[in-house]
């Protein structure tokens, strides 16, 4: 411990001797990004049994991965050197969150750093913080060239990243990227690739131009959070390709309600309001403006809840449904607890549905001596036990 400890920033090491006061709680609301590395870094420190981590649910708070990164030091035996440099790494990322957890002298003392790696050694534009208030901002810039069936494409991207915290319990971030992508074989779908769908704002013949823009405010306390944001919500393990719900979809608004009153529970709910791209006739409208017009989409939403179970420290059980639903909002969709296909038959007329209502589930087991995790996922879309018993198509 002491060589790693020598090998930490100066206010990483002040930190770590406060450490005997750390709380249990995650006063940091403001959730990571789910293509974030960290993820993948905190599931391999769980394989390694380094710390108790359980990915079925992203995006996670900054206060609870930094809870996960203090956890990780008190078992820094079983890291590998590997480890040992990322943790350092991330120890600078999110060192403001682990000092709030350990309440040392350094969060309490304000903070105007501008354009300078400052005591974190992590660089920003601009970081501020006192005891109440921090606000943290870096500009976003990326450009990439690369080939595709014998012509080049280019792609640039710019923005902003901006996040903080209020008090002990408010939290709010914004991420902000316009994107630019020029060339003869663009993909404009994202249908075929891991990349997240995006909704379209500009294309000619050679050039696509579209926004990728996250935020969101939250509310937190000891054993939940509610939040009203747009993002990526992630429901089932794996990295790629969650079949309950990942970011390949473009993200979407919502509000969420996150409540996890015990070590061995957690309870997820949302309402989302999707993008459908069908266009809504009723709503054709001329303007002033000769040759536009104006039409609405055809309004459409999903409401979502998830339940884990986690057993033991390697084995956990997750079970949900979600529907998606059309045209006006039904106040019946947000109750957190309500069964959503009976609140379906509810507003349903005979012949007729009001919504397209799906449940799942995921279970997890981590094999410790073989540093294994065996997962899978369900997902039922259309599922009719009568028809099962009769031999018919479902």
């Amino acid at each position: 411990m002491k060589k790693f400890l020598r090998s930490l920033p100066s206010p990483i090491i002040f930190i770590f001797t406060y450490l005997t006061f750390v709380s249990s709680a995650f006063a940091q609301f403001v959730y990571e990004p789910v293509e974030s590395e960290i993820y993948i870094f905190l599931e391999r420190l769980y394989l390694n049994d380094v710390i108790e981590y359980h990915s079925e649910i992203k995006p996670i708070s900054r206060g609870e991965i930094a809870g996960y990164l203090i956890d990780a030091v008190g078992n820094r035996s079983k890291l590998t050197s590997l480890d040992d440099q990322e943790l350092i790494f991330y120890f600078e990322e999110f060192a403001d969150e682990i000092s709030v957890i350990s309440d040392t002298l350094q969060y309490r003392l304000p903070r105007l750093e501008f354009f300078t790696p400052g005591e974190t050694k992590r660089f920003r534009v601009f970081n501020y913080r006192d005891s109440t208030f921090s606000f943290y901002l870096d500009p976003i810039l990326g450009y990439r060239l690369s080939g595709i069936s014998g012509s080049q494409v280019t792609h640039r991207w710019n923005g902003l990243e901006i996040y903080g915290y209020y008090a002990d319990n408010w939290g709010f971030d914004l991420s902000f990227k316009d994107n630019l992508e020029t060339g003869d074989n663009i993909d404009r779908t994202k249908h075929l690739t891991p990349v997240s769908g995006i909704v379209l704002t500009k294309q000619d013949a050679n050039s696509i131009q579209y926004d990728d823009v996250r935020a969101s405010l939250n509310f937190g306390w000891d054993t939940g959070i509610i939040s009203i944001g747009k993002d990526y919500i992630n429901f089932g393990n794996g990295r790629l390709g969650q079949i309950i719900m990942s970011n390949k979809a473009p993200s979407f608004p919502y509000i969420k309600f996150e409540f996890y009153p015990v070590d061995w529970l957690k309870f997820t709910y949302f309402h989302g309001w999707l993008k459908s791209n069908v266009p809504d006739s009723s709503t054709f409208r001329e303007t002033l403006v000769e040759g536009r017009i104006n039409i609405a989409d055809v309004q459409k939403f999903i409401a979502s809840h998830l339940i884990s179970f986690y057993l033991t420290q390697d084995f956990s059980i997750s079970i949900g449904e979600s529907i998606v639903y059309s045209d006006n909002i039904q106040p019946v969709y947000f109750i957190p607890v309500m069964f959503f296909r009976i609140a379906d038959h509810y507003l349903s007329t005979e012949g007729s549905s009001s919504g397209n209502a799906q449940i799942f589930g995921d279970i997890a087991y981590r094999i410790k001596p073989l540093k294994l995790k065996l997962y899978a996922s369900v997902f039922i879309d259309e599922l009719s036990i009568e028809k099962v018993f009769e031999g018919e198509n479902l």
